[in-house]
């Protein structure tokens, strides 16, 4: 528990209102500035705005009947004898349930092949197999943070062959591994057995977390070192003895995600800001452990990668101004075609503009400095031009591109990745899209409710895990608002939505208790 202080209540109301007004924002763009391209939902791609904004109220409208009826149906049970169900075993039926369903679509539905980002990393795994180096590999050159996952890559052909069912396998098992830590969680936070049991059906119903699995992309690894190591978190929080240990296992556990996935770099932070605040007198110390451990962990990855020579020299990834450089491509939104608006992708990744920074660094082989200073000049010249009114118009356009979508990119990639184009078409026209599109999005907006819940509680009873999980979402909104933008992005909130609302439906269930 949190301690009720002036200091805490200050954090508390901080990452309180700002975690709040960034959900606000995330169901605004949802709700009146969806997207109408496939890279959002191949099913809403033939659908006017109208048409889609309508689905999305609609969705909106049933998370909220979801999330009342969960409220409902506990206040109810509180008034009752306890129920005499295994709960615990109903969830591991289910789950086997879950990955029986899981084969079956990709059985009927021929997902057999990497796409995108993950066919370049498993050629990058394929060269260095063969070469024993990637020094013609531009784009592992310029995009080093795939270097974990190409490892996993070669790690999975090394056990089972050659084999593209090994490495889907594997990332169906990672999705299901991290269903399974969320859920000790919260068995570790102390909720009942009712109360997890019905709080993870978030995970299991929020199908576009499968989907994204079977795209064997760096996401789903993220998430699962993310769940692993707020697990760990968790009994670093509940238990007496070798708490240290738990904290030392969260961090480094993290680290691991940070070198499947840079964004998880925000996730750190949020484990130092949350101890600074969390821990009193000396042992705000403890803050340092994270940033501490992630940096040793960088270090010893990267002279790792130099001492093998994976790359001709140590200058290998582009800076960091890229990606900010990036976040603002198309931001100038005058003079533009209405109906174009309505399918603009603001602040995602954008061809001429890595094909510039690929010119500067890969091919003129220009220092980093020079290069950021050129990206950097880019992006002051696209902010300067723009009025206040206009760059506020431009930000709601890159919050719709990562937060408005409930498909988050899965049916995009998922159509690339099937083989059985005839079987795809269900995800895309007709009923059954439809209801995919209206599933995935309810339970995307059902978590962004849920999460702002969690918010408005945090100002009222200061709890160590809302506060955690607002100081994650605020500073991972505020940095993508930065960064490039991209669907995927959102995918991180729901483990910590679904534990979040197990939180919240036990202190309900306390506060209606303890009135009685």
């Amino acid at each position: 528990m949190l301690k009720q202080t002036r200091f805490n209540q200050f954090f508390c109301y901080l990452f309180g209102f700002g975690s709040l007004a960034a959900i606000i924002w995330m169901i605004e763009t949802a709700l009146v500035l969806p997207r109408q391209n496939a890279l959002f939902s191949i099913f809403t791609v033939h659908l006017s705005i109208v048409q889609i904004q309508q689905l999305n109220w609609f969705a909106l409208g049933l998370a909220i009947l979801i999330l009342g009826s969960v409220f409902v149906v506990n206040r109810w049970l509180s008034k009752r004898e306890p129920i005499k169900l295994n709960f615990d075993l109903i969830f591991w039926i289910e789950l086997i349930i879950y990955t029986i369903l899981i084969c079956m679509f990709v059985y009927v539905f021929g997902i057999n092949k990497a796409v995108d980002d993950s066919q370049f990393v498993l050629n990058a795994a394929k060269q260095l197999k063969t070469l024993g180096n990637l020094h013609s590999n531009a784009y592992m050159y310029l995009n080093p943070q795939n270097l974990f996952l190409m490892f996993v890559y070669i790690g999975l052909e090394k056990i089972f062959g050659a084999q593209i069912f090994a490495i889907l396998g594997f990332f169906i098992l990672i999705q299901l591994l991290t269903i399974v830590i969320v859920y000790a969680a919260m068995k570790q936070l102390k909720l009942s057995q009712i109360v997890r049991f019905i709080a993870i059906q978030l995970l299991f119903l929020a199908v576009q977390l499968m989907f994204h699995s079977l795209i064997m992309y760096t996401d789903t690894l993220a998430i699962f070192f993310i769940s692993l190591s707020f697990y760990c978190l968790c009994k670093y929080l509940t238990v007496t003895h070798q708490r240290n240990f738990w904290l030392i296992l969260a961090c480094l556990l993290g680290s691991l995600g940070y070198l499947s996935k840079g964004t998880v770099l925000i996730y750190m932070i949020a484990i130092a800001v949350f101890l600074f605040i969390y821990e009193a007198r000396f042992k705000k110390f403890y803050a340092v452990f994270p940033i501490g451990i992630l940096m040793i962990f960088i270090f010893a990855w990267n002279q790792l990668i130099v001492g093998v020579k994976v790359f001709e020299d140590a200058n290998y990834g582009m800076p960091n101004t890229h990606y900010i450089m990036m976040g603002t491509s198309n931001f100038d939104l005058a003079n533009r075609d209405a109906d174009k608006n309505k399918s603009l992708i603001v602040g995602a990744y954008n061809t001429p503009d890595f094909q510039y920074s690929k010119k500067l660094y890969y091919d003129e082989q220009q220092s980093k400095e020079k290069v950021s200073q050129a990206q950097l000049t880019i992006f002051k010249n696209r902010i300067s031009q723009l009025s206040i009114s206009e760059l506020l118009e431009a930000l709601n356009y890159k919050v719709a591109t990562t937060w408005s979508s409930g498909d988050l990119k899965a049916t995009f990639d998922l159509k690339r990745a099937s083989t059985k184009s005839w079987r795809i078409k269900y995800l895309e026209y007709g009923n059954f899209a439809k209801f995919i599109y209206v599933l995935m999005t309810s339970m995307q907006l059902l978590a962004y409710v849920v999460l702002a819940l969690g918010s408005l509680k945090l100002l009222k009873r200061h709890d160590s895990i809302l506060l955690f999980s607002s100081i994650f979402i605020a500073g991972y909104f505020c940095f993508i608002l930065l960064w490039e933008s991209n669907p995927r992005y959102s995918l991180v909130v729901l483990p910590f939505a679904a534990i979040v609302l197990g939180r919240l439906v036990t202190l309900n269930q306390n506060k209606y208790l303890s009135n009685k």
